[in-house]
């Protein structure tokens, strides 16, 4: 049995090359239909990628918690309770590697100019560099804790753009304290962060969290929201479960519940790369059909010979199928092998910045990082060898209908 399919095999594979042409046409454009189908798929999925990695990175950390109530209203008075126990039962749970307690209220900032509505978030200029990455997206000057002086302001490139400031220039925010009076201060803007959202430059600003306590009477012991890091982003369940369990009366939310967009867009990324691929295999396989039937209309007196001489019409059509098979799967590999190979070279980004301003706006990068799981290559592999299987079956049974002795006489 296996000496017989491996004769199939066998004699598929010449057959292909006995009209190099046809073949090199159709192997060629399924090779560039599966490049451009893997690639692109590949440059969308990067670009969602990269947008939820800087989205928990930088903007809402793996895990948060809040007082109940406290992300609808934004409500200053709503504060839970906060000391060094509390933070060291955090960081004692395997996997937080990263924790930053936060006091955030909603503020005017304005300049001799212009105001603007921001969110102010006021940390602990070290620990809020170990929990998000938002210090090293300081493209202006420095991050908070690299001033001893008080009341410093690290503000967006966009929200600096709206305001007409610049480094050294003072803002004053104004904010209601826990008791609902109005206070604010004069702070020196000592450094402008650049991310690849627009929106989020333009709302939040991070100042010290000594200086907002000091303005507005706070108390160290109560805050508004701690933002937690993790090392592995697989154990996050496993590790809210946890924090959950610890801080039962607050309100304990990961990065997919606070920003179920991000979530939802990573799940069904792979998904559209999928039905991508599926799309252009299927267009392709029209083109392998016409090719196919072409194939054994020519080669009609040669089926009937071989069925009068015995061989069996299953033989035929799996032969005819499997012709099929090679041509797609011989595009469709060296497809694969472009793509990863572009893939690859294109590793340090491509800048599409001047043609493609209101991704930033969208809260996109213009840089593109091509991206790919290697365990979905195998599920594209297959479906590659099911379209050769599928485009063939119409030819194939085409070339069992002909009668043995009316074929041979065909010229």
């Amino acid at each position: 049995m296996k000496k017989k399919i491996s004769q199939l095999i066998s004699i598929s594979w010449r057959n292909i090359w006995r009209n190099k042409v046809r073949s090199g046409v159709v192997i060629a454009a399924v090779a560039i239909g599966m490049f451009a189908a893997i690639y692109a798929s590949a440059l969308a999925t990067g670009m969602i990628k990269d947008k939820v990695k800087e989205g928990v990175e930088v903007e809402t950390s793996f895990i948060q918690i809040h007082a109940q109530q406290f992300r609808e209203d934004l409500d200053p008075s709503l504060t839970m309770h906060w000391s060094d126990q509390r933070q060291k039962s955090l960081f004692d749970i395997d996997g937080v590697d990263g924790v930053s307690p936060r006091y955030k209220m909603t503020a005017m900032a304005s300049t001799a100019e212009t105001g603007r509505g921001v969110e102010v978030l006021a940390v602990d200029p070290v620990l809020e560099s170990n929990t998000t990455t938002i210090a090293s997206m300081v493209s202006d000057g420095t991050w908070l804790d690299g001033s001893k002086k008080r009341n410093r302001i690290v503000i967006g490139k966009k929200l600096a753009e709206k305001l007409k400031v610049r480094l050294k220039s003072k803002v004053i925010l104004s904010f209601q304290n826990q008791k609902g009076d109005i206070v604010g201060a004069a702070f020196r803007v000592v450094g402008i962060y650049n991310t690849t959202d627009s929106r989020f430059e333009e709302q939040f600003v991070y100042v010290k969290d000594l200086d907002i306590r000091r303005i507005a009477s706070l108390d160290a012991n109560n805050i508004h929201e701690v933002a937690i890091h993790i090392d592995n982003p697989e154990k996050l369940d496993e590790i809210s479960s946890e924090v959950t369990q610890l801080f039962a009366k607050e309100e304990v939310l990961t990065w997919k519940k606070i920003s179920p967009e991000l979530g939802y867009s990573m799940e069904v990324s792979s998904f559209y790369m999928l039905i991508f691929v599926i799309v252009v295999l299927i267009s392709l396989g029209f083109g392998i059909v016409n090719t196919m039937m072409m194939v054994v209309l020519e080669r009609v007196r040669e089926f009937g010979i071989l069925m009068a001489i015995g061989m069996q019409r299953a033989k035929i059509f799996w032969m005819v199928i499997l012709e099929s098979v090679w041509l797609c799967l011989i595009g469709g590999v060296t497809g694969i092998v472009l793509s990863l190979v572009a893939i690859l070279a294109s590793q340090d980004g491509i800048d599409i910045s001047s043609k493609a301003e209101g991704f930033e706006a969208m809260g996109y990068s213009t840089i593109l990082r091509p991206y790919i799981d290697i365990s979905e290559l195998g599920l594209i592999v297959v479906l590659v060898i099911l379209t050769g299987i599928f485009a063939a079956i119409v030819p194939a049974k085409k070339a069992l209908k002909n009668n043995p002795c009316e074929s041979i006489r065909t010229i």
